[in-house]
Formats: C-alpha cells, sequence, structure tokens
C-alpha cells in the first residue's frame, strides 16, 4: 500500500497525474489522478504503470487542441490538428466532437492552408528543438498549444501513425498531407521524384 503515492513523491511529481498502464498505447489511459487517494485506487491492479505530470494545455475558447507534425529530414508535414473538449485527445474526436463542430473543422482546414510560420515563435522554436535532439531522419510529433502560446509536447517518436485515413467525405481535406509527406519521404532518401513516379 502507498507504493504508487511513494514512487510518485521520489520523483518529484506534482499532481494531477496521468496514469497509463505500461506497455499501452493509442490513449490508453487509466485516469487522471487528482491526488493520493486517487492515485492508489487507479494503481490498484497488477502491473507496472507509467506517471505523467498533468500541464493543462486548454485554449482559450475552452477547447484542447492537438497538433501532428510528420517530420522528414529538415521538412515538417501537418498530418492533422484534433480538438476537443476533455484532454484526453485521440482520432475518436473527429466522429465525437468534430463532426458536429463546422467551425473547428474549417479551423483543421486552414491550418492545412498554412504554413509553420502561422505558429508562435516559441512553438517553432520547441518544434526545432525536438528535431536537433532527436537523432532520427523521421520522426512524429505530437503537441498542444496552452493559452500562453507555449507548445507542450505529448510525444515524439519513429513509429507514430500515418494511416489511416477516415472514409468520411467531410474529412477528405486531410489527404492533403499525403503528397506533400511523399515527396518529402523521397527527398530525404535522395530517390528522384520522375524516377520514383514512372516505376
Amino acid at each position: 500500500a502507498g507504493a504508487a503515492v511513494a514512487a510518485a513523491e521520489r520523483q518529484g511529481l506534482r499532481f494531477p497525474l496521468i496514469v497509463r498502464m505500461a506497455g499501452t498505447h493509442g490513449g490508453k489511459t487509466i485516469g487522471l489522478a487528482p491526488g493520493t487517494e486517487e492515485l492508489e485506487g487507479a494503481c490498484a491492479g497488477r502491473g507496472d504503470y507509467i506517471l505523467t505530470e498533468f500541464v493543462d494545455f486548454v485554449s482559450s475558447d475552452g477547447l484542447y487542441r492537438k497538433f501532428r507534425f510528420f517530420v522528414f529530414g529538415k521538412q515538417l508535414v501537418l498530418r492533422h490538428m484534433l480538438a476537443g473538449d476533455s484532454w484526453n485527445i485521440h482520432a475518436r474526436q473527429r466522429l465525437e466532437f468534430m463532426a458536429r463542430n463546422d467551425q473547428v473543422i474549417d479551423e483543421e482546414k486552414a491550418w492545412f492552408g498554412a504554413s509553420c510560420r502561422t505558429f508562435p515563435s516559441a512553438v517553432r522554436d520547441a518544434l526545432s528543438s525536438i528535431g536537433d535532439k532527436l537523432p532520427l531522419n523521421f520522426f512524429g510529433v505530437d503537441f498542444g498549444i496552452d493559452r500562453a502560446g507555449q507548445a507542450g509536447l505529448f510525444e515524439a517518436n519513429a513509429t507514430m501513425n500515418f494511416f489511416p485515413f477516415l472514409p468520411d467525405p467531410r474529412f477528405d481535406y486531410v489527404r492533403q498531407c499525403i503528397e506533400p509527406s511523399r515527396r518529402a519521404l523521397l527527398a530525404l532518401i535522395g530517390l528522384d521524384q520522375s524516377v520514383a513516379s514512372a516505376s
């Protein structure tokens, strides 16, 4: 008893804490523990757990937004901007929240027509620093932006999902990321694009 709280205290973690079962992915969290009692309850089962400090990244309009970029060498390609009314944002928000909010859909469409220069300088600097610190030529980055314009990194790794795309025609515009990603990948591996198109 008290093992989870003791572990959090040893690491200097501050509440609230996101609790996740080790070895899982895809947003499968056990929950958000606001205090010691909830933390012990969340970690009561068998197995190993991962504890992460929760940083609130809600926007001024009360929504949460998660951006995903793919990095090909020095080129960044937007994969999506998901929005929802809760902090644990994943692909299901497209149908559960975004499909009922045309304004958010229009916002995501606009991001596909924008460039990285549209982001606050603090966000651009954060993205650049991730690329400098990760010894990878290709990886994905998930992050949010808080009210103050600061970026909060969710994850960055080389095994992030690019596919699939929803068959819902309301979100066909997201497929705009495919062609620039293809071009960036070919440039990264030094393959002539005219040859690739003919093969």
